[in-house]
């Protein structure tokens, strides 16, 4: 008697772990509907556009590569799109091994006395994450290498978002390295995610639990900071404390793979790349993008006083026209989407509410 009661308990413990499982990697989603903002058209289609950031002037410094031994900062001008995108040249960096491997995240700062602009991207190179420091010569159009940060809290990190020179929040996608106990921490659902700050001179865990975190932004005037917890299919809301703790506040699911969060700097709307099959996204990412597709979706999340109250889809594709969505952003009239490792897409803003 005892053993058939276990075993239906086992049982029941099987079938909800299935129906979690099917509903998370979301095969189901076997017919894409395509929608977009307006007519769209490819600026590129190779390496990819991780992430982005978009300058009040409407420069946008894109990271490519994220699949390469070598990756780029690439530069696109929303006021002059016919001129299409560019590579940075970067210079300085003759003594840095393993220069900008597998580029990801980026954040941007830009010094409010002088107008310096730094850029700071987040790498990958053998043995630890790495982050790359730039400052930007507008007038040449060219970057300058200024230095590297790293910590021994970096691994497997995702993106970062600075809240002043040198101090930044940065998301740890996974726990472990090993590839074969990362697999289990997705299909186990487990929750080894963090958020570290770190405040010039070192990192330190500010939230944790997180199901695979992803892109993180905060709210114009810094006060929250945005989660998008891939795993979780939910994009997470922080109150930032004096002492650059955090604290939830709001959870908003969303049945999508989130990736990068963009803030819109007047509004404070959240601009956030998806992806709507994970399981199809996964595949893509173990193959690096070699032939396979994945579909893609932007989000458009409208916030009062910062917190999230409406979510409106803006663009859906099954991965034909763009693969495997990672980030976007909206710049008078016109939405910049960015990919893991293909195309780089720009629309007309017509149709966003």
């Amino acid at each position: 008697m005892y053993g058939k009661i276990i075993f239906l308990i086992l049982l029941a413990v099987l079938i909800q772990y299935l129906i979690r499982l099917w509903s998370f990697l979301g095969y189901y989603k076997d017919v894409i509907y395509h929608h977009a903002p307006g007519p769209c058209r490819t600026l590129y289609e190779e390496d990819g556009s991780e992430d982005l950031y978009v300058l009040k002037n409407g420069l946008a410094f894109i990271t490519s590569g994220y699949y390469l031994a070598k990756g780029k900062v690439k530069l696109f001008d929303f006021n002059d799109p016919r001129h299409g995108v560019e590579d940075l040249p970067i210079l300085g960096i003759d003594a840095v091994p393993n220069f900008m491997a597998h580029t990801h995240g980026i954040s941007v700062w830009e010094q409010p006395e002088t107008g310096v602009v730094y850029l700071y991207v987040l790498t990958h190179p053998p043995g630890q994450d790495r982050i790359e420091v730039f400052q930007f010569d507008q007038t040449k159009r060219e970057l300058k290498y200024f230095k590297s940060i790293t910590d021994p809290l970096f691994r497997s990190m995702n993106d970062l978002v600075l809240i002043d020179i040198d101090k930044f929040y940065i998301t740890q996608f996974f726990w472990f390295k090993n590839p074969y106990l990362v697999y289990m921490e997705i299909y186990l659902f487990l929750k080894y995610g963090e958020v570290l700050f770190f405040d010039g001179m070192k990192a330190r865990s500010v939230a944790s639990s997180l199901h695979q975190p992803n892109g993180i932004n905060v709210s114009p005037d810094k006060s929250l900071v945005y989660v998008a917890e891939f795993g979780g299919q939910q994009i997470t809301v922080f109150k930032r404390n004096k002492d650059d703790s955090l604290d939830v506040i709001q959870t908003v699911p969303v049945d999508s793979g989130v990736d990068n969060i963009e803030v819109d700097p007047i509004s404070g709307d959240l601009w956030v790349g998806g992806h709507p099959s994970v399981g199809k996204a996964l595949e893509y990412d173990a193959n690096a993008g070699k032939n396979r597709t994945a579909p893609s979706q932007v989000l458009r999340m409208k916030t009062s006083k910062g917190l999230i109250t409406d979510v409106i889809e803006v663009y859906r594709n099954n991965g034909t026209e763009i693969s495997a969505s990672t980030v976007a952003t909206h710049f008078k009239g016109r939405i910049l989407i960015g990919s893991v490792g293909s195309q780089l897409l720009l629309c007309d803003a017509k149709y966003i509410d």
